[in-house]
């Protein structure tokens, strides 16, 4: 299914990652917009779908391991998937059910396959 077919191209892509160079053509620093020069640092992350490029006295730090631009995002979902597998089995029974009931009161089944594909694409159930 769909699923199946983005999770094999997932893992193509991070085998690729791992295996093969980038060639990084990027012109621009993307925090000021000049010119790249050197020291630069570029991120595999493909904001907006162009990878990241910093000259490196425009990142606030030598250690930034994230790229600026798209860390703020990627943190937020790892701490959404962290907090959701840090939840006690009980606690999140009781949630998915009161969310469940919740959305049969609204329209049609649509609310209540959202609710159940929202657990699942969490894990919890």
């Amino acid at each position: 299914g769909v699923l199946a077919d983005e999770t094999a191209r997932m893992r193509a892509e991070i085998s690729s990652l791992r295996t093969q160079a980038r060639v990084v053509q990027t012109r621009d620093c993307s925090a000021c917009g000049q010119a790249l020069d050197l020291p630069s640092v570029h991120f595999a992350c493909a904001h907006q779908g162009t990878p990241c490029s910093f000259h490196q006295r425009c990142l606030m730090s030598d250690k930034d391991k994230e790229c600026p631009l798209c860390g703020p995002e990627a943190a937020r979902v790892r701490g959404i998937a962290s907090s959701s597998a840090r939840a006690p089995p009980a606690q999140v029974q009781e949630s998915f059910f009161r969310e469940l009931q919740a959305a049969e009161s609204g329209p049609a089944d649509l609310s209540r396959f959202e609710t159940i594909a929202n657990y699942f694409s969490k894990s919890l159930i």
